[in-house]
C-alpha cells in the first residue's frame, strides 16, 4: 500500500510538471535570480534596484524613458513624458521625521524614486512583495514628497506582488504581474541588446515564478483532498511529502520549527502517521518513475528542486490550527467599538478614541489592523503602539510600543500583561490591563517615553 501511494504521488508530480507554468516555477532555467537568491528578505531590495534601473532613462538598458513614461500613462497622463537630461533615480530615500538628542529619527525609506529636474516630474514607487503597507506609511511618504516637490507633477505607484489596495488614495495601484506586462509591451516595440534582453526576461520570469495563483493551488492539492478548506482534514499525500522532507533538507536543525515540521505535528493531531516508508526510499521510488516519464536527463537534482518547491508551498499548518478556535476578529471588532463607540469602518481607517477610554489623553486614535487580528493606537503619531492576538490560547500575543523611525517594536507594555486564553478575556478587562501598563514611567529603546499623560 505505501508503494502504491508513492507511485500515485509520482503520477501527480508528472502531471504537475506537464503544466508549463508550474515547471517554470519549480524548475526554472539558470538565471541571475536563481543564483543570487539567499533568502526572502533580500528579494524586495533586489527588485527595487531593478525597478530603479528600468525607470532611469540615463541608464544603460537602451529603453530610454519608456518604462517611466509607461507608469505615467498608466496613471492616466498620456501627454506627460520624462526627459533624458537632469534625471536622477534613487533607492531607499530616507523620509525625515522627529529629531531627538541622538540625532534625526527616520519615518521610513521610499523604495524607488525618479526625479526629472528639467521637466519637474517625480515618480515615487513603494514596493511590497510579501509584506503590506502599514501605519499610514503611504500617506506619510506622499506628504513628504508633496512638501519637497511643490509645483512638480507627482506620480505615486504602489507596486505589489499581490493585488493589494493602497490605504492612501493618492497612490495608484500596480501589481508586479502588470508591471511585467508593461515591460513585455515595451520590449515588443523597442530593440535592446541581447544582454539587456536577458536581464529583463529573467526579471519577468522571476516575477511569474513568485506570483501566487492557480499553480500554487495545484501544489496545495497534493497535501489534502480538502486543501481549500480552512481546516483540511482529508490527508492525500501530506504524510509522504512530510516524510521525504528529511531527504530534501537533511539538517535537523534547519528543519526544526519549519513549516513542514509544523505540518507534521498537525498531521499527528489528526492521527496520521508520517513514517510509512524511509525518506530515501520514497525519494528513490519517485525518481525512478519521473525519470521514466521525462527521460534520463531528469536528474536527482531536478527531483530535489521539484520537491523543494512543493514543500515550500505546503499549506500553513499554524493557520489551520488557529482556525479551529474562532473569535479573534470578533473580539477586536468589539474592542474597537468599546474604544470608539462606533463600528469598524469599511476602509479600516483611524477613528478617535472616546475620552473615557483615552488613558488621560494618551490614546488618541485607533485603527483595526489588516486581517482584523489586532489594533494600532495613535497611527501616524509620535507614540504609536500595537496590540495583536492571532493565538487564542495565549492572548494577547503582542502589546508593544512602535519606534516610528524603524517600525520596530518593543514589548514594554506587553511585559505587564499576563497572557491567558481569549475566552477568559473581556474587552474591557484587556483595556484596563493596557491602561495599567501605560502607567509606569519607562522609556522605549527608540527614546520615546512610555508613560500616561496626566
Amino acid at each position: 500500500m505505501p508503494r502504491e501511494r508513492v507511485n500515485a504521488l509520482a503520477d501527480e508530480l508528472i502531471v504537475l510538471l506537464q503544466d508549463s507554468d508550474v515547471r517554470g516555477r519549480a524548475l526554472p532555467p539558470a538565471s541571475f535570480w536563481s543564483i543570487v537568491h539567499y533568502g526572502e528578505g533580500s528579494y524586495e531590495n533586489r527588485y527595487n534596484r531593478v525597478v530603479r534601473w528600468l525607470l532611469d532613462p540615463t541608464e544603460n538598458h537602451g529603453l530610454g524613458a519608456a518604462v517611466a513614461n509607461a507608469l505615467i500613462a498608466n496613471a492616466g497622463d498620456t501627454d506627460v513624458e520624462v526627459g533624458t537630461r537632469r534625471v536622477r533615480s534613487h533607492v531607499e530615500t530616507p523620509v525625515p521625521g522627529m529629531t531627538t538628542g541622538a540625532g534625526p529619527l527616520l519615518k521610513g525609506r521610499i523604495d524607488v524614486s525618479l526625479l526629472d529636474h528639467a521637466n519637474k516630474i517625480v515618480i515615487t514607487v513603494e514596493s511590497k512583495l510579501s509584506s503590506s503597507a502599514h501605519d499610514e506609511q503611504l500617506a506619510r511618504y506622499r506628504a513628504h514628497v508633496e512638501a519637497e516637490r511643490r509645483g512638480w507633477r507627482q506620480y505615486f505607484v504602489f507596486l505589489t506582488e499581490l493585488d493589494e489596495q493602497a490605504d492612501d488614495e493618492g497612490w495608484g495601484e500596480l501589481t508586479y504581474a502588470e508591471f511585467a506586462d508593461l515591460l513585455r509591451e515595451i520590449l515588443d516595440r523597442q530593440e535592446v541588446s541581447a544582454a539587456v534582453s536577458t536581464l529583463i526576461q529573467d526579471f519577468i520570469a522571476d516575477i511569474a515564478r513568485r506570483a501566487q495563483g492557480p499553480s500554487d493551488a495545484k501544489v496545495a492539492a497534493l497535501y489534502f483532498d480538502d486543501h481549500d478548506q480552512p481546516q483540511p482534514t482529508h490527508n492525500r499525500f501530506a504524510d509522504l511529502l512530510v516524510s521525504v522532507a528529511s531527504e530534501i533538507e537533511p539538517d535537523e536543525q534547519k528543519r526544526a520549527g519549519s513549516k513542514i515540521e509544523r505540518l507534521g505535528a498537525y498531521l499527528g493531531t489528526r492521527g496520521v502517521s508520517v513514517d510509512a516508508l524511509p525518506s530515501e526510499q520514497i525519494f528513490d521510488l519517485l525518481w525512478t518513475k519521473l525519470a521514466a516519464a521525462f527521460g534520463p536527463s531528469f536528474s536527482a537534482s531536478d527531483l530535489t528542486r521539484l520537491l523543494s518547491y512543493v514543500l515550500d508551498h505546503a499549506p500553513q499548518a499554524r493557520t489551520q490550527d488557529q482556525s479551529i478556535k474562532p473569535g479573534v476578529r470578533d473580539f477586536f471588532a468589539r474592542y474597537f467599538t468599546l474604544l470608539t463607540g462606533a463600528e469598524v469602518p469599511r476602509d479600516r481607517g483611524s477613528v478617535p478614541v472616546l475620552t473615557e477610554h483615552s488613558a488621560d489623553g494618551y490614546l488618541r486614535s485607533v485603527q483595526l489592523n489588516r486581517g482584523g487580528r489586532g489594533l494600532t493606537f495613535n497611527v501616524g503619531d509620535a507614540r504609536p503602539f500595537r496590540i495583536s492576538g492571532p493565538d487564542p490560547d495565549s492572548f494577547p500575543w503582542w502589546v508593544a510600543h512602535i519606534d516610528p523611525g524603524t517600525n520596530k517594536q518593543c514589548a514594554i507594555i506587553g511585559r505587564k500583561i499576563t497572557k491567558r486564553p481569549l475566552a477568559e478575556w473581556h474587552e474591557r478587562d484587556l483595556h484596563d490591563a493596557i491602561v495599567a501598563g501605560l502607567g509606569a514611567d519607562e522609556v522605549c529603546a527608540c527614546g520615546a517615553a512610555i508613560v500616561r499623560v496626566g
